[in-house]
């Protein structure tokens, strides 16, 4: 065993890898930070922290996936990208995690650390929500723990601060639902005026239609004009009903 892999006191496994071995996570769901700081810091001190992988190898010929450390990795391909950096990539492998949501909880936890937006904290609240419904059926949660408490434990807040999240994410819901339904109102009221003017607007070309023969070729011009809008107006009315 190389210097570059060694295997630490809890069993993992520490290596020195390449960038082009490596693949992002489609489960993380957090934003990536400032890949041009990362990138000037590692140029100017290296890689001061291991990212996250496990293997996994797959038809794109990486050999494995990140847990952690996204934005280091693409601060290196950056560099790499402007042939300032050879690819090195320090990493610590764990075990693979055989069901998405076990790799989604390890993403929670690898990222208790970071400084969160409000956006980002709403989802991965709502994320551990659905993980936490998914352990509550296979029997993983601890007797009498509330809901929050978990939730909370798992992303780096109190059981208060997640529920003060839910009550927030709750109310914002609810005011959406709100704003819809005042929208829907509105919408509803003019397409029955519309309705109404078209229901005039047929007779009209109607009578017009019946007298149209052999008149002015500017005022046929019109009317055709006017017809097609009319067909057109009937159209978009079918589809608001359809859409319903």
């Amino acid at each position: 065993m190389s210097l570059a892999d060694t295997v630490s006191g809890n069993g993992l496994r520490r290596k020195k890898i390449n960038v082009s071995e490596v693949r992002v996570n489609e489960l993380n769901f957090y934003n990536k930070e400032n890949v041009d700081s990362m990138a000037m810091s590692i140029a100017t001190r290296g890689q001061l922290s291991n990212a996250t992988v496990f293997m996994e190898e797959g038809e794109d010929g990486k050999l494995y996936t990140l847990i952690d450390g996204e934005t280091r990795y693409l601060a290196i391909c950056k560099l790499v990208a402007e042939g300032k950096h050879d690819g090195s990539f320090d990493v610590v492998i764990r075990p693979k995690e055989q069901k998405p949501c076990d790799v989604e909880e390890i993403l929670m936890e690898a990222n208790l650390q970071r400084t969160k937006t409000k956006e980002e904290r709403i989802m991965e609240i709502k994320k551990a929500d659905e993980l936490y419904e998914i352990r509550k059926k296979s029997n993983q949660i601890p007797t009498g723990m509330l809901k929050s408490d978990w939730i909370g434990i798992k992303i780096g807040l109190t059981g208060r601060q997640v529920r003060n999240y839910l009550k927030e994410f709750k109310g914002d819901e609810e005011k959406n639902s709100e704003e819809n339904t005042a929208s829907e109102v509105v919408n509803n009221k003019i397409i029955k005026k519309v309705k109404g003017i078209n229901r005039h607007l047929n007779t009209i070309l109607s009578e017009i239609d019946c007298e149209i023969e052999g008149g002015n070729n500017e005022l046929s011009c019109l009317y055709h004009e006017l017809s097609l809008a009319f067909g057109k107006i009937q159209a978009e009315l079918a589809r608001i009903e359809n859409r319903k």
